[in-house]
């Protein structure tokens, strides 16, 4: 820790002297009467880059949380990840709830604001990965090496003054994010409901729909656009007049390349580079940013090559199955592939055609994680393409809705730019907040 001045008014601690810690446990596996009851179980997967967190992929039964005792933490403790790859990431709890033992929690002490100490350690994630000591196979921040991480702690109400100005931040971008997974839910619902249960079709051949009458999200004036019969294909029955296409049949396929690492003149430029790292941290929607860019003279030296903007990109091999949408022009690695829809297919059909794909191949590996996605399975992908006039009807209702999610990413980009700006200046003391007297 390099030397530094104490702001005037604040006082020199450590964590162990504002908090109790409290390090998480599993209990066994082997009894699964341990688990999916009402006591919500923190794990690193639970981790999503947000400031709180509310729901938990897995659950702990009483029966389960008797095994661990003094491990449940109240709501808004300070998680802080210990071990693995993403040591040194923090979040706070939206709930009581028990961690896993690669978790560590800090409860904090009357007279300390919870979500002080949270911005506090956001900043300092490198710090505490240095503070690690060697496990047996990997590094390790163990509750000793936590509690002595020092801090600087402003009297109280000014603690709450400074977790107030992030928080307004922090709260709007949440929303944005609410916001966008309700929008993208609600064009998969669609898709789903129109293009792989027939919905529509249904509803209209059993007499369901009738002219000039309306569905829950399907108004009269599209009674037309849907046939009232079905047909026989090489994959089931699909409404009469639609056709079964193979994947590359509606999109264009693109592959990618990595210009020489060690010649500097590659990178850097202004072309942003998709990695598979990139398509994982996007989470199936628009890619807004690349850690790494190439320039020109990389682009000319290397198989790689601006893909167009709505581009889908799907990783090909590492985390395979992982999906992004190019909300800019882009280059790829070659461990991804690109997907352009082709002219009459809109952006979005083709967007929710290649996520119902990956699932369909995940389902055909039984489970397990491909090692790699090939041109051969991409061909092999069958695709119900609808008669145009539906698909335009998609369009019509899902592109509104889609530039939305990307107007609200790049909001939330502005508002985590000016968060991260003045993050390291309020916690630092140069800037200080007017406290409510």
């Amino acid at each position: 820790m390099p030397d530094h001045s104490t702001p005037k008014g604040w006082t020199r601690t450590t964590i162990g002297r504002i908090a109790q810690l409290v390090t998480g446990k599993t209990p066994s596996t082997k009894i699964s009467s341990n688990f999916d009851g009402p006591i919500p179980f923190v794990t690193p997967r639970d981790f999503n880059q947000e400031r709180t967190i509310f729901n938990t992929e897995r659950s702990l039964s009483e029966r389960g949380l008797a095994t661990m005792p003094n491990c449940r933490v109240p709501p808004r403790s300070v998680m802080v990840y210990s071990i693995g790859m993403g040591m040194g990431s923090v979040a706070m709890t939206g709930m009581s709830c028990v961690t896993n033992q690669q978790i560590t929690s800090i409860v904090t002490n009357e007279g300390t604001l919870s979500e002080f100490v949270f911005y506090d350690l956001s900043r300092r994630r490198e710090e505490l990965r240095q503070r690690a000591s060697a496990g047996s196979a990997q590094l390790i921040l163990t509750k000793g090496g936590l509690s002595q991480v020092p801090m600087d702690l402003p009297p109280y109400p000014e603690q709450c003054a400074i977790a107030r100005v992030l928080g307004v931040l922090d709260d709007k971008i949440e929303i944005n994010r609410r916001v966008n997974q309700t929008l993208e839910e609600i064009c998969r619902a669609l898709f789903k409901f129109w293009f792989v249960d027939f919905g529509p079709a249904h509803a209209k051949a059993e007499g369901r729909w009738r002219k000039g009458k309306s569905l829950p999200g399907m108004p009269a004036d599209m009674w037309d656009l849907w046939p009232r019969e079905f047909e026989e294909s090489e994959i089931g029955g699909i409404p009469k007049g639609w056709a079964v296409r193979g994947l590359l049949e509606i999109a264009t396929l693109h592959s990618g390349g990595t210009p020489t690492t060690s010649e500097r003149s590659y990178w850097g430029g202004g072309i942003p580079w998709v990695s598979g790292k990139d398509v994982s941290s996007a989470k199936g929607s628009f890619l807004l940013r690349t850690e790494r860019t190439v320039s020109d003279k990389g682009i000319a030296h290397s198989h790689t090559s601006p893909l167009p903007a709505r581009t889908v990109v799907i990783t090909a091999r590492g985390t395979v199955g992982a999906l992004a949408i190019l909300a800019e022009p882009m280059c790829i690695s070659q461990t991804n592939y690109g997907l352009k829809a082709v002219n009459g297919v809109p952006d979005n059909f083709l967007r929710f055609a290649v996520e119902g794909a990956v699932e369909g191949l995940q389902q055909e590996s039984y489970g397990t994680i491909f090692d790699t996605i090939t041109t051969k399975n991409l061909s092999a992908t069958q695709v119900v393409l609808p008669a145009p006039p539906v698909l335009a009807a998609f369009a019509d209702r899902t592109d509104p809705l889609m530039n939305g999610v990307l107007m609200n990413l790049r909001l939330i980009e502005t508002l985590a730019e000016a968060r991260d700006t003045l993050l390291p200046k309020l916690l630092s003391g140069e800037i200080r907040v007017k406290v409510d007297s």
